[in-house]
């Protein structure tokens, strides 16, 4: 028989998770996501409570507490299900159903059920959450300040190799990742890559406040300069690598109305690549990020081994791929390091999976398309930051071929598809919703502020 304990939980690990579950259930809406963000900043996943045999980290607590709250205050109303819902779905359950099929026991199924907990319930917490710009505005204003101790806590673990969250497990205490003789930091996530793309993920957003009338241009300096510091200390080329391409991305704004024939120009110059290389396209991997240091080389090797090998996983995906590399992975000897989401998605559900999660990336960009038309003659600010937003959806569709999510990275991930479904249900009801709150306790919109102002 098993026996429901609370393990994995120190002190430090007992009062915040009390405190953040409090907190989810009073604040009010427009903060209501603040506990999320702490919890992903300053919490590992050594801090669990064990029930069932069931791991609930800290974020899958406040999950729980999260949905209790819809429910009870029934923040549900007004919800409407667009394409982006219907795919998330469709994707989370194929996953769940062909990965049990491949694993063919109890246990797979037992892990799918928790990967789906996560799936949904991140979703669903961000749709409702997410009404209007000023909560996303909220959440970016509150990520620069959030993301400032993070950034002391991993430069200190970058000169000193010891990491103060490891008191919390999870993490390494004294850090085991260097490269080129530098210590890695990783904070309180399980890699330094996946602390960098964190970091990385949200400087868009931040470049995005410096065309918001109402915010102070200090804010987003702050939090540019707290993410690029995490980018920095994690000693990865991937993080680097998405920050160039949202940064190229949003260098693109100009040319915003001819990206189809930029897509197609681009698709073009990859055929013709394909066509005079010797080795296949993926190749160019490690000849574009070898400057950058890192596995590269690995992350070809292993989309090459992935194509020889597709009778093995194309149908439900498959449990074993130590075989395709020379070496397998750490402690998970029947797995080769799966460092690509594309292959990670195949190697768990099939091509099903796979066609399914790439067809979640294909709505949400023209999700932000039909967003910008709708916006084109709106307010700067809403169309930078939607501009922004699509510039780090395409940064991780980049990144997503050199790394996996599987630590509260995933947390930013489900935040960037769940808003960009909120905003092109209805683009315009979306941004016309914003209040800004007076001395007088009343509210009025950007419009009547904007009226008011001197010279109008």
């Amino acid at each position: 028989m098993v026996e429901d304990k609370i393990t994995h939980l120190n002190g430090f690990g007992i009062v915040f998770i009390v405190i953040m579950s409090l907190s989810v259930l009073f604040l009010k809406k427009k903060y209501a996501l603040l506990p999320l963000m702490l919890t992903v900043c300053f919490m590992t996943y050594g801090q669990a409570v064990v029930l069932f045999n069931a791991n609930f980290t800290v974020i899958r607590v406040l999950i729980f507490f999260y949905l209790a709250r819809i429910i009870i205050k029934s923040e549900t109303k007004g919800f409407v299900v667009n394409n982006i819902d219907k795919a998330i779905f469709w994707w989370a359950i194929a996953s769940i159903i062909l990965f049990t099929i491949s694993g063919n026991s109890f246990q797979a199924f037992f892990n799918r059920l928790g990967f789906g907990y996560n799936v949904f319930g991140l979703y669903i917490i961000f749709r409702v959450m997410i009404n209007n710009v000023d909560d996303l505005t909220t959440i970016i204003k509150a990520f620069a300040i959030i993301l400032v101790p993070l950034s002391f806590e991993m430069i200190l673990e970058f000169f000193t190799g010891r990491n103060v969250f490891g008191i919390l497990g999870g993490v390494h205490i004294e850090n085991t990742w260097t490269r080129g003789g530098h210590f890695r930091a990783q904070g309180p996530f399980r890699h330094p890559i996946l602390a960098g793309v964190f970091g990385a993920s949200i400087v868009p957003l931040f470049i995005s406040l410096f065309f918001n009338k109402y915010c102070n241009k200090l804010l987003p300096i702050i939090g540019i300069l707290a993410a690029t510091t995490i980018i920095f200390s994690s000693a990865s080329g991937t993080p680097i690598i998405f920050f160039l391409c949202s940064i190229i991305g949003l260098m693109t704004w100009k040319f915003r109305k001819s990206m189809r024939k930029i897509r197609w120009l681009l698709l073009l110059l990859i055929i013709c690549l394909g066509l005079v290389m010797k080795a296949p396209i993926y190749y160019l991997i490690p000849k574009v990020t070898g400057v950058l240091g890192g596995t590269s080389w690995h992350r070809a090797n292993l989309m090459e081994k992935a194509f020889e090998n597709i009778g093995e996983w194309w149908l439900v995906g498959t449990k074993y791929t130590a075989h395709w590399m020379p070496y397998a992975h750490g402690v998970f000897t029947d797995m080769a390091d799966i460092t690509n989401e594309y292959l990670g998605q195949g190697i768990t559900g099939g091509l099903l999976t796979l066609f399914l999660f790439i067809y979640i990336l294909i709505i949400c960009f023209k999700g932000i398309g039909k967003s910008m038309k709708e916006m084109e003659f709106g307010d700067l600010y809403y169309k930078i930051l939607i501009w922004s937003i699509g510039c780090v959806l395409f940064a991780h569709c980049v990144t997503f071929l050199s790394v996996t999510y599987f630590d509260q990275t995933i947390v930013i991930w489900y935040f960037l598809i769940a808003t960009i479904a909120n905003i092109s249900i209805n683009t315009k009801d979306f941004f016309h919703q914003i209040r800004r709150e007076l001395k007088d306790n009343t509210f009025k919109s950007l419009d009547e502020l904007g009226a008011e102002l001197p010279g109008n």
